[in-house]
């Protein structure tokens, strides 16, 4: 769970995705994993990100955001009210790549703290 903005959940959400990535990076999936809501539907481990991954990126290697100068173009859409959908891209081998992951922020009632589902990791088809 963590806590966002109400005016401006996009920042916080963003910072989130780009910890995630860090993790991945270093290869503490443990850590990336913590970030998530743990009773969320499909339930992620190691074994199934990693696949995930490798079929999104075509075995490329998540690597480290920092220093990256492009535009991820992260986008937020609110779907409902207190629920937020984030697409950002991949860092792949140095530069955002086309694979994305997308993740779902879903407000706790009558505060400003939210639960994080990663839903899916794919790749743009065009």
């Amino acid at each position: 769970m963590i806590c966002g903005i109400p005016y401006s959940p996009a920042k916080a959400f963003t910072e989130l995705a780009r910890d995630f990535f860090e993790y991945l990076a270093r290869g503490e999936y443990g850590s990336a994993l913590g970030k998530l809501d743990a009773s969320a539907l499909p339930r992620w481990d190691k074994v199934t990100l990693q696949r995930a991954i490798s079929s999104a990126t075509g075995g490329a290697i998540i690597t480290s955001a920092d220093g990256l100068t492009q535009s991820a173009k992260p986008s937020v859409e609110e779907v409902s009210s207190g629920e937020y959908i984030l697409k950002h891209r991949l860092p792949l081998e140095g530069k955002w790549g086309s694979a994305y992951a997308i993740f779902r922020f879903r407000q706790k009632p009558g505060t400003g703290y939210f639960h994080v589902d990663l839903v899916m990791i794919d790749r743009d088809s065009g």
